[in-house]
């Protein structure tokens, strides 16, 4: 048996390619979504160990202000519990966090988690690949016509 060196950048590539292959032809999107969240996370860190800020810092920070905004008098929530709330598809498909079935929207949370991972791929080196550019493109599409994101 062949021993394998993998660098983080390139488990996280990997990952994140399959999910985005697998989310541009409505194939597996279970799959989908739990290598685009292992991808994520990766990438996550990755930013974080090189100083940037990862995508999902920045929408806590986002719902943290509209929070602030619409509640004004009240304490605002732990950082931990809107990563939480952000992380929900993602943790019930990779941990099993319950053991009733869920309810979930598969395309839905497959598109939010892979564009986090993407936004970190930007982030992180710069630009898209082709097939990112066609997953932004067909996110786009579905948010004009259907009003989803």
């Amino acid at each position: 048996m062949a021993i394998t060196t993998l660098t983080p950048q390139q488990i996280a590539l990997s990952q994140l390619g399959r999910a985005l292959s697998l989310y541009m032809r409505g194939d597996d999107l279970v799959s989908a979504i739990t290598l685009a969240g292992a991808a994520e996370e990766i990438l996550d860190r990755l930013a974080k160990a090189n100083g940037k800020t990862p995508s999902l810092d920045k929408r806590i920070d986002n719902k943290i202000g509209m929070f602030k905004a619409i509640f004004p008098k009240s304490p605002v929530p732990d950082r931990k519990e809107f990563a939480r709330l952000s992380n929900l598809s993602k943790n019930a498909m990779k941990h099993l966090t319950t053991t009733k079935s869920i309810q979930i929207n598969l395309e839905e949370q497959a598109g939010r988690l892979l564009a986090r991972a993407v936004e970190n791929y930007v982030l992180l080196f710069g630009g898209e690949t082709p097939l990112m550019r066609r997953f932004q493109s067909k996110r786009l599409r579905a948010y004009r016509t259907q009003g989803v994101a």
